[in-house]
């Protein structure tokens, strides 16, 4: 008779891994089609075990008990944070946010300077002192400006006869 193995497959971080065919056993020589698929937000890495490299989905042979690893990680995103002069944000620069986080900007005048505008992706969202990106699944932008504060001095000038 011939010999039967079996597919042992497991999975680190979130996501599927799906056997065509699907059966408990394999006989000698079967080949299987293994197919990697990612949960929502996270993304396909590798293989490692009995399988090695990135191609999705990969064919394994049959020939002995084989055990299969699939890695996925998670999305990240990028926000590019920057003030101009007059104040900051915090925190600057280029922030790596995880798929499906938020993040909260506070944005602060210097002395002397009032917050002008607030540009989320292009789009003004006031003169606001803080701004929160709910639920992340893009890369976005943000943008802080300042403006001196001005004040405005009345002088009264008596007339002179």
């Amino acid at each position: 008779s011939r010999k039967l193995y079996t597919l042992s497959i497991e999975v680190t971080g979130e996501g599927t891994v799906t056997k065509n065919p699907d059966k408990l056993e394999y006989t000698h020589g079967e080949e299987v089609q293994l197919t990697a698929i990612p949960d929502e937000g996270w993304s396909f890495a590798n293989w490692t075990g009995d399988l090695s490299g990135s191609d999705n989905p990969k064919v394994i042979v049959m020939d002995q008990n084989r055990s299969v690893s699939a890695t996925f990680i998670i999305n990240t995103y990028t926000i590019v944070a920057t003030a101009g002069p007059g104040g900051a944000i915090e925190p600057e620069g280029q922030i790596q946010i995880n798929h499906g986080d938020d993040k909260e900007f506070i944005i602060t005048p210097d002395n002397g300077y009032e917050t002008a505008d607030v540009i989320v992706d292009g789009v003004s969202v006031g003169a606001v002192s803080n701004y929160t990106f709910n639920n992340v699944v893009s890369d976005h932008t943000i943008e802080a400006s300042f403006s001196l504060l001005e004040y405005t001095i009345t002088v009264d000038r008596k007339s002179v006869v």
